[in-house]
């Protein structure tokens, strides 16, 4: 096939770029992972080591040219470390939502033992004054626990002391059950799944509410919620509160998304700022990093506005970078197998990306090369030069011929150096009619100097 062809190119450039973003991915994946442990203290210096380690690693094989292993092992950890992500988030909200949940229980049973004692005419233990404050804090829970359970084992046996009533067969059939070593579930422990059931699910829902919140989100919107649903907790009036917990848990889920839609933009602008840190020089670049840091601790709204900016610039600079690191590729490989390239080259009419190279041995042919501003594929094929020699269908044919030896040889160069020449359509020798073109010779359209083609390192 050594007629007009269409074929795909893959630069070197282009496949270290890919690794690069995958690798930032990678570290934004990382620095959100971290911060979510420091900000819960559970950080863990052996794996903060280790991703050091594995991020420069894989910097190291993008050098040496190791790009399919740096994709499989990037795209491999990053979803490892996502998952980590996401295991972490859930455990921190369980913790969070048991710990709610136990406060919520030790205090119902206070207040019900402070409630019977003045039913019974008699003053609550003054010890149930020290419960509020040891349940502000979460270490305070085990004290608590304790001390409710004892009050409360002292009341019931205190209102039990003195019976010599027979016992019922319900009592008969909890002694035989505790002679024979079966599990009994404690006292305590009854006690407490009572007070939580009695006190219904509402409250329970809004203590995971609030558990959730202190746990994930510390925005400012997050606050504004945390408050309100604290607010809505020390409500004395249990109808209007119930009411206004209905209302908070029919607006949690919005909520809810809200905060898992801030937390993947935060993380993808930290991604994009990894990216606009490898364009130093580019003041563009510098302006949209500043913007895009300034709204991180924006709402979702105005972060997604700087990271659609950040994208377009990207995408552009990497469409302009790509389409000029295949025409140089491609110029580059024929300069190797001998074709003119530099200031002395004679080129066709700059139209659409088209470029005529040629061997000074070839009189009368050349190669054109049609390469569109940011297309990944581009035109190759032999064309002749008017007014230079008489041509016939045999010298045709010779140079069709001669091309694809030359175009093989190409392929085998620029795959050296990371760059794939794909064909993706070809047309046989002879099967098209060979075009006769111009030239132009005070037209330069290489920009390349010798420095330039030189083969990237």
């Amino acid at each position: 096939m050594s007629g007009p062809k269409v074929v795909r190119i893959r630069t070197r450039e282009e496949r270290i770029a890919e690794c690069l973003t995958l690798i930032d991915r990678l570290q934004a994946s990382i620095e959100q992972l971290e911060a979510l442990e420091r900000r819960h203290d559970r950080t863990r210096p052996d794996f903060s080591r280790n991703r050091i380690r594995l991020l420069d690693d894989l910097n190291a094989k993008v050098t040496a040219g190791s790009f399919d292993e740096v994709q499989r092992v990037a795209q491999t950890e990053r979803d490892t470390v996502v998952f980590e992500r996401e295991e972490l988030e859930r455990a921190i909200v369980e913790k969070a939502v048991s710990l709610a949940s136990r406060k919520c229980r030790i205090q119902q049973l206070a207040d019900g033992l402070s409630q019977r004692a003045r039913a019974e005419g008699r003053p609550p233990p003054a010890s149930l004054n020290t419960i509020p404050n040891l349940l502000s804090t979460d270490e305070g829970i085990e004290t608590a626990e304790h001390a409710v359970s004892q009050m409360l084992s002292e009341y019931i046996e205190a209102s039990t002391r003195g019976s010599n009533r027979a016992l019922s067969q319900t009592q008969r059939q909890l002694a035989s059950a505790l002679s024979s070593g079966e599990s009994i579930e404690s006292l305590a422990d009854w006690a407490a799944r009572r007070a939580a059931e009695s006190a219904g699910n509402l409250l329970g829902q809004l203590e995971r509410v609030i558990a959730e919140l202190t746990a994930l989100d510390p925005s400012e919107s997050g606050a504004q919620f945390l408050a309100r649903a604290r607010r809505i907790k020390s409500e004395p009036d249990p109808q209007l509160q119930a009411r206004q917990i209905d209302s908070l848990l029919l607006e949690w889920p919005a909520q809810r998304r809200k905060l898992k839609e801030h937390a993947a933009a935060s993380s993808k602008a930290r991604e994009l700022l990894l990216i606009l840190s490898r364009e130093p020089q580019e003041q563009a670049a510098k302006a949209i990093a500043a913007r895009l840091i300034a709204t991180l601790s924006q709402g979702t709204v105005r972060l997604t506005a700087s990271i659609t900016e950040a994208e377009r610039y990207l995408t552009a600079a990497a469409r302009s970078k790509a389409a000029q690191a295949r025409r140089d590729a491609v110029l580059r490989g024929l300069r190797t197998l001998g074709y003119e390239i530099g200031g002395n080259l004679n080129t066709a009419a700059p139209k659409a990306g088209r470029v005529l190279v040629r061997k000074p041995a070839s009189q009368g042919y050349g190669v054109e090369l049609m390469i569109p501003e940011g297309a990944e594929r581009m035109q190759v094929k032999v064309v002749a030069i008017s007014g230079e020699r008489a041509r016939d269908r045999a010298s045709d044919h010779k140079a069709e011929t001669a091309w694809c030896s030359e175009f093989t040889n190409l392929q085998a160069t620029l795959k050296k150096e990371g760059t794939d020449l794909a064909i993706e359509h070809a047309l046989g020798v002879g099967v098209a009619e060979i075009a006769e073109v111009s030239i132009d010779n005070d037209v330069d359209l290489s920009r390349l100097s010798a420095a330039d083609l030189k083969r990237p390192q």
